[in-house]
């Protein structure tokens, strides 16, 4: 069995939102996870149990305001129960988090505190894919988002191809067909680098609501091959990051 901490310690304070952002990200894949907090930062990294979709996520110490750490602390927690407690917090609050002498994770700021129970740390072994990538586009996210939604009513899937001036974002249903065009040196497409022109299809029941529970005008960076893992870089509160790895959809 796993211990639940480490024997080293940490006192940490984080912005209520950042905080929140993490615990939904991971709440979308998982209700377990292991949070790792040492010298370097606060990292996260969780595959759903279908090993369809992944999750790794790094803030490193200088996005805390306060940062007092000794060692590797692993603990584990359940992520439905931490959301109702940082959705107690004010929306521009910092939450103090530590671990206190009867082994309980201690969120609070100078009005308010809460003590929760932690649990079995999950083991993380989900090793990152390696994986040459032929193409990259990055899409500010309301606009992403606002382009799924369309693309959702006539299929679960998303399409994404590229060439060297075009990224097609399409889907193909019952109901019939969408497509999108975005072109080069629209605003819509930030970047677009393609080293070989490249088609994969993805499941939008993952990456909508991925990108909903991301904070307003952050940019997303997709990369992409044909018949491979698409991987989303997501640059999260400016100085962090998160990737979300999603496997492609394998035609019958």
């Amino acid at each position: 069995m796993s211990e639940l901490i480490t024997q080293n310690t940490f006192n940490v304070r984080i912005q209520k939102q950042d905080l929140e952002q993490v615990i939904k990200l991971a709440d979308l894949l998982v209700q377990e996870i292991t949070l790792t907090i040492d010298p370097e930062g606060m990292t996260l990294r969780t595959m759903d149990p279908s090993h369809v979709a992944l999750l790794d996520i790094a803030m490193p110490n200088s996005l805390f305001e306060k940062y007092e750490v000794n060692g590797i602390n692993n603990f584990g927690i359940r992520t439905d129960e931490i959301l109702n407690l940082v959705k107690e917090f004010d929306k521009k609050d910092f939450i103090s988090m530590r671990i206190n002498a009867d082994n309980n994770l201690i969120l609070e700021n100078h009005e308010l505190s809460y003590s929760v129970r932690l649990i079995e740390s999950v083991e993380n072994n989900c090793p990152l894919p390696k994986i040459p990538y032929d193409s990259l586009v990055t899409i500010p996210g309301n606009d992403l988002k606002k382009y799924l939604s369309k693309l959702n009513v006539v299929s679960e899937y998303l399409t994404i191809s590229t060439d060297n001036y075009n990224c097609i974002l399409g889907s193909k249903g019952d109901l019939g067909e969408c497509k999108i065009r975005l072109e080069k040196g629209m605003e819509q497409l930030i970047e677009i680098v393609t080293k070989l022109n490249s088609s994969g299809t993805y499941s939008l029941e993952y990456l909508m609501p991925y990108f909903k529970a991301m904070l307003t005008n952050t940019s997303h960076q997709l990369e992409f091959s044909s018949q491979k893992p698409l991987r989303v870089n997501s640059k999260i509160f400016n100085i962090g990051h998160c990737h979300f790895y999603l496997a492609p959809r394998v035609e019958n």
